[in-house]
């Protein structure tokens, strides 16, 4: 069935084109009957029903919210369990006998879902009171988003997946800023949720992508990854502080040799299996490896563009040096580079093995060989080679310029916005960031935005015209 608000402004098109004499009667009742247009009035009768018995309920629930609150205290503990387990049983089973229906009863039950999953948490948060279960807020937001995924797999529903992504963040980086389990520290409860802390980029993965495949979701493939490039830079910081060069090359290469390879790879093996290219185009899972190669090329451009600093290599090696490493950490570094170097070298032996079926893109030369030099660069720079011989920020400028080039080329070629305007961005903000850092006059800076944003507009007007042009050229 087609929404229904496509259908209802199909229906008073066929009502103008029948007045205007376009179309007859005999084809009218076709697309009546094909589209269902008398059945409209009555699933908006039964939307606004729908809509009334939402708000009621809403506010009567608020009602015996109030009251409960009220009377918590004076409540046995028996029958705050039994009122807790009774409410989320009975918002989940009604989400999910509204979201096995069709229109707007699906979007209401994934509404009603959506609450549970909150009240999930609620529950959680509750019941570790009233049985004094030691733990702090990270702890159940970690805890509240395992619950939160089971119900997203059982379900295979977007929405629940994100949730669980967000509360999986939320406890991750709430113990990353407090430092409340940093490696230095002797009074740590170890339990499972530290042992996700600790292995959060292996977690993001395992949890989280066989998810975006079931659930065929862009934006739960994308957070995927963002997870995972945070993680793993998150947990490597420390040992690259401790005055360890290779874990700091780690670091910053590793990511977009692992997400470029991904997606070099997933896409060769769609193109090798592929039986009808227009099918595959239909399915969500066809842009994963584009996602994937954009999440890389986005973190490789990030890395040369905070590495072009030099104010950030002086705080750098000016940092803690007595940091506590974690075993964790460098098992996870371990592994994923171990991933890396396995997906590259089979990568590698296909294209020589069969070129014409595993076609080396120059894109993909290009970002082994640029981070090739990432890691040549930062290692020699945090050795016994004085910093101030290699001028490695210098470098680095030159592989953000060619990162830049590379981008808007291939948003040329392609006609693809995001690489293009992604290219531009980061070079335009490198400049313009040096030269506001440089000058203290506000008449030049003025200046300076004046031209930088006339030039955004023919730049934009230019490309967009670009873009028309290859587009009717194909056609």
């Amino acid at each position: 069935m087609l929404p229904t608000k496509f259908r209802r402004q199909l229906r008073r098109e066929a009502d103008l084109w029948i007045e205007e004499g376009t179309i007859d009667r005999t084809f009218y009742q076709q697309l009546s009957h094909r589209y269902q247009f008398a059945a409209l009035e009555v699933e908006s009768r039964n939307g606004f029903i729908i809509l009334l018995m939402g708000l009621g309920s809403v506010l009567i629930g608020m009602g015996v919210l109030t009251f409960v609150a009220a009377n918590w205290q004076q409540l046995a503990r028996e029958w705050r369990i039994a009122m807790l387990l009774s409410l989320f049983i009975v918002v989940n089973v009604t989400g999910f006998y509204l979201w096995r229906e069709a229109g707007g009863k699906q979007r209401f039950g994934q509404g009603l879902l959506l609450l549970g999953a909150v009240i999930l948490g609620g529950n959680m948060g509750l019941m570790g009171q009233m049985f004094h279960v030691r733990g702090d807020s990270s702890q159940l937001f970690i805890a509240w988003a395992i619950g939160v995924l089971l119900m997203a797999y059982s379900l295979r529903l977007t929405s629940l997946g994100i949730f669980a992504q967000i509360l999986m963040g939320m406890g991750y980086w709430q113990i990353c800023l407090t430092g409340q389990w940093s490696s230095d520290r002797l009074d740590i409860d170890p339990n499972w949720t530290y042992f996700v802390y600790e292995h959060m980029p292996i977690a993001a993965i395992v949890l989280f992508l066989p998810l975006a495949y079931l659930c065929r979701s862009q934006a739960i493939f994308a957070l995927t990854g963002i997870a995972f490039v945070s993680a793993f830079q998150g947990n490597l910081f420390l040992l690259s502080i401790s005055g360890r060069g290779v874990m700091f090359a780690l670091l910053c290469s590793l990511p977009p040799l692992l997400l470029w390879g991904y997606g070099t790879l997933a896409r060769q093996w769609q193109i090798v299996g592929e039986a009808s290219p227009k099918e595959n185009r239909r399915n969500k899972i066809f842009v994963f490896p584009q996602i994937s190669r954009k999440l890389g090329i986005i973190s490789l451009g990030l890395t040369c563009f905070t590495l072009s600093f030099s104010t950030f290599w002086s705080i750098f090696e000016s940092g803690n040096r007595s940091a506590v490493l974690s075993h964790s950490s460098i098992w996870d570094s371990a592994i994923f580079t171990l991933i890396t170097i396995v997906i590259w070298a089979y990568l590698i032996w296909r294209t020589y093995r069969n070129s014409e079926r595993y076609p080396w893109h120059w894109m993909t030369t290009a970002v082994a060989g640029i981070n090739c030099i990432v890691i040549a660069v930062i290692i020699a720079q945090l050795s016994s080679i004085d910093s101030k011989q290699l001028y490695a920020y210098g470098i680095f400028c030159l592989l953000l310029f060619t990162v830049a080039i590379g981008l808007i080329r291939s948003g040329l070629a392609n006609s693809d916005r995001s690489d293009f305007w992604l290219g531009l961005g980061l070079l335009t903000s490198r400049i313009m960031i040096w030269f506001l850092m440089t000058q203290n006059d506000l008449m030049t800076k003025a200046l300076l935005f004046i031209v930088c944003g006339i030039g955004v507009i023919a730049i934009g007007l230019w490309f967009e015209r670009n873009v028309r042009r290859l587009s009717e050229t194909a056609k």
